[in-house]
């Protein structure tokens, strides 16, 4: 091989690692920014997913207190319904 191919071998060389430098930079940002963003939105979502299942089930998932409005399922087994 000449002495052009090996310079244009190398300078392809450099392309790449310049390149899976790129990349290896954007997935390591993506990634700080995907986890800090969920973070965020699931300290959002969870006292409404905590109220939700309160309010189905009418157990609070926190304490285990029933609901005075609705009767817990062992109490309605034990009614009869």
């Amino acid at each position: 091989m000449n002495t052009a191919a090996w310079a244009s071998l190398r300078l392809l060389g450099w392309v790449v690692v310049a390149l899976m430098i790129a990349f290896l930079g954007g997935y390591i940002a993506g990634k700080r920014f995907g986890r800090s963003r969920g973070q965020m939105e699931g300290e959002a979502f969870a006292p409404l997913d905590l109220r939700r299942m309160a309010l189905t089930s009418g157990v609070c998932p926190i304490c285990g207190t029933t609901s005075a409005l609705e009767p817990a399922c062992e109490e309605e087994e034990e009614d009869g319904n």
